[in-house]
């Protein structure tokens, strides 16, 4: 892997721009880790997904509409972590805004530089996609944090 230019590491290093994020990732930890068990005892998540064989390739899937019997588009969240850091798992509380307006959300983590190129990255989430929409078949809207 080639060296990476300092200055540019600088401009990208969210997390030296942001001193307080230690604080900001617990919260998410913990609305996350609330949200994900609400959702198992209520029965409208479907947690670890394989969409590929790595175990880094799952997804959640958070809504009321598990089976793909609805019409309502798709929500498909890509967590932050400037590529090289976190999962999906932190991020399980943002599905709870649109679920609470009908709209499912699947939120896929991927596999992570420097363990692949960027090109990969960007290849798993198309992967992730795929099987979303071979499962549901209907509209997606992708949104996500940082990434």
């Amino acid at each position: 892997m080639p060296d990476i230019d300092p200055h540019l590491e600088k401009e990208y290093d969210n997390r030296g721009r942001v001193p307080e994020h230690p604080a900001l990732i617990a919260r998410w930890n913990h609305d996350s880790q609330a949200y994900r068990a609400e959702t198992q005892n209520n029965g409208t998540a479907l947690f670890d997904l394989a969409y590929g064989p790595d175990p880094r390739q799952q997804l959640d899937l958070f809504g009321p509409d598990l089976t793909g019997e609805g019409t309502s588009p798709l929500l498909v969240f890509i967590h932050g972590g400037y590529w090289r850091a976190l999962d999906r798992t932190p991020f399980s509380h943002m599905a709870q805004g649109p679920n609470a307006h009908g709209v499912s959300v699947a939120i896929p983590s991927y596999r992570l530089c420097p363990h692949v190129s960027l090109a990969e990255l960007v290849d798993d989430l198309r992967q992730s996609v795929r099987f979303l929409y071979h499962r549901f078949k209907r509209p997606m809207v992708i949104a996500g944090h940082s990434a």
